[in-house]
């Protein structure tokens, strides 16, 4: 069963909006992540090589940021990038760009139940709705 969790690191707490892997449900709407804080969740539903899209919106200081990401879309792809049974994924939300439009996204993985988690260069964005 893979580890799926978000790491908030925004300097303010972010609620859920949506946060769906495949169309299933991560965390209900209205979760509240505090600052330096991470909600771990799970998704076993299709194996890591199944998945095709994840879905985020979140709200903070009163703005709402949204991003879809399917599969051709998404982080650096390549073995165990992507959340489903057999690989732990944490996204992890870093701060908002200098105009406040965008919250910067990064991704750490590993094989699931791994020793650590490996950093993917890439980096997506939350735009504001």
């Amino acid at each position: 069963m893979g580890q799926v969790n978000l790491t908030n690191l925004t300097g303010t707490p972010v609620t859920i909006g949506k946060f769906e892997i495949n169309g299933d449900l991560i965390a209900q709407n209205g979760t509240s992540i505090g600052s330096g804080n991470t909600l771990e969740g799970r998704y076993s539903n299709k194996d890591w090589n199944g998945f095709e899209d994840l879905i985020l919106d979140v709200n903070l200081n009163d703005q709402s940021y949204h991003v879809n990401l399917n599969r051709s879309h998404y982080f650096g792809g390549g073995d165990y990038h992507y959340p489903g049974s057999g690989s732990d994924v944490n996204y992890v939300l870093l701060g908002l760009n200098s105009s406040g439009s965008k919250v910067v996204m990064m991704e750490a993985y590993r094989q699931e139940g791994a020793a650590y988690f490996l950093h993917d260069g890439d980096h997506k964005n939350l735009d504001r709705k």
